[in-house]
């Protein structure tokens, strides 16, 4: 089973993202949406500057339709958990959100597709199997 970060799915809905394509044949696997990997996209999609920006409605709707209800969580008891695991790897900051999504498809024993290279230090301290869809 794959899952996904905001970074596949914004690059999977900007036609103008240098991504897109890779992105696009990534999606075509119906990978697993965790839910923190939602709210990110739907924030970046609908702040990003004009004349990128995409409407909320539309937004929602390439989600809705791109996953349906293959979508992650964790509990709040594993959310708690986690933060004590963050805190002793010294994960902080912005990263502690890079650590949800990680924690949520690593909770389920999937791969996470990714093109944040940043992002991947923090998946990779928390032993999220990970693919890098760039180099």
């Amino acid at each position: 089973m794959n899952a996904v970060d905001s970074s596949v799915i914004v690059a999977a809905f900007s036609s103008w993202h240098e991504h897109h394509e890779t992105a696009r044949l990534a999606m075509a696997e119906r990978p697993h949406l965790p839910a923190h990997a939602a709210a990110e996209a739907y924030s970046v999609l609908t702040r990003l500057p004009n004349p990128y920006r995409a409407s909320p409605g539309l937004v929602h709707e390439f989600l809705a339709s791109t996953f349906g209800d293959r979508t992650l969580q964790v509990d709040a008891t594993t959310v708690i958990d986690l933060l004590g695991e963050l805190a002793q790897l010294g994960i902080v900051g912005g990263a502690s959100y890079d650590g949800l999504i990680g924690q949520t498809v690593r909770a389920v024993g999937a791969t996470l597709l990714t093109l944040d290279q940043r992002a991947r230090e923090t998946y990779d301290r928390l032993g999220v199997r990970v693919t890098s869809l760039v180099t």
